[in-house]
C-alpha cells in the first residue's frame, strides 16, 4: 500500500518574515559595502572587496601661486602694451595660461588658511588640469591608514564675465558621491577657496572664455584696466 505524505505549506506570515529578513540583509550589506568603499574605516572582507586606494590623474608639485602669477603676467603685458601704444592701451586682448602647479600652490595656501578643522591633508592636496575633466581636485584624508581621498572633477566656464563651476564628478575612496545632494555643499567649499582668485582676476581681466589643455587652463578676455588719456 502506497503511503501519501502531505507537505505542510509554510504560513504566509513566515514567508513574509523570511522575505523581509532577506531584504534587510541585502540593504545592510549594501550599506556596509558603501562604507567600506570610502576607505574611511576598515571592515574585514568588505574593505578588501570594495575599496581601492585612489590615485590622482598625475602627481603635481606646487609652483608659483595663481594670484602672484596673474598679477605679474598682467602687469608685464600691460606695461608692454602701453609702451607699444606710447601711453595708450590700444590692444586690450589678453590670454593667460595658468598651470596646474600654480593651482596646486594656491589650493594648499588657501586651504592652510581656511582648512583648520577639516579632515584633509592639505600638504598633499593638488590640482591636475585635463581637457576632458577640467580640474581634478585631489584631497587626501589625513591620519587615514587606508590612504583614502576625496576627488572632485570641476569644469569652469564663463558666463556674463564671471566663472561658473560645474561639478562633473565626486568620489571618496572608491565610492562615487551623489552630485544632486552634494553639489550645493561642494560649490560652497570650492567657491570659498576661489574667492581670492575671483577678486584677483576681476581686478585685471574681463573674461570671455576658458579652455583646458594637459596641465593648463587657458583664460581669454580683455584687460579691465582703465588708463588716463
Amino acid at each position: 500500500m502506497e503511503t501519501i505524505i502531505l507537505k505542510k505549506k509554510p504560513h504566509p506570515l513566515v514567508t513574509c518574515a523570511v522575505i523581509v529578513f532577506v531584504l534587510l540583509g541585502v540593504v545592510a550589506a549594501g550599506i556596509v559595502w558603501a562604507i567600506a568603499a570610502t576607505g574611511l574605516v576598515t571592515i574585514p572582507v568588505f574593505t578588501r572587496l570594495a575599496y581601492e586606494v585612489p590615485t590622482p590623474l598625475r602627481v603635481v608639485t606646487p609652483g608659483v601661486p595663481i594670484e602672484t602669477y596673474i598679477q605679474s603676467e598682467v602687469s608685464d603685458t600691460l606695461m608692454q602694451r602701453l609702451y607699444q601704444g606710447q601711453g595708450a592701451l590700444e590692444d586690450t586682448a589678453l590670454e593667460v595660461s595658468l598651470s596646474e602647479q600654480s593651482f596646486t600652490a594656491s589650493l594648499r595656501s588657501l586651504a592652510e588658511q581656511a582648512g583648520e578643522g577639516l579632515p584633509f591633508d592639505f600638504s598633499l592636496a593638488q590640482v591636475a588640469l585635463d581637457p576632458q575633466k577640467g580640474a581634478e581636485i585631489f584631497l587626501p584624508i589625513k591620519n587615514n591608514p587606508q590612504q583614502t581621498a576625496l576627488r572632485l572633477d570641476v569644469y569652469a566656464t564663463v558666463q556674463d564675465g564671471g566663472i561658473i563651476l560645474d561639478i562633473k564628478g565626486a568620489s571618496i575612496g572608491s565610492l562615487s558621491l551623489p552630485l544632486n545632494v552634494l553639489n550645493p555643499l561642494i560649490h560652497t567649499v570650492v567657491e570659498k577657496n576661489l574667492e581670492s582668485l575671483y577678486a584677483e582676476l576681476g581686478s585685471y581681466v574681463r573674461l570671455s572664455e576658458i579652455s583646458y589643455e594637459d596641465g593648463l587652463m587657458i583664460l581669454k578676455g580683455e584687460l579691465a584696466v582703465e588708463t588716463s588719456e
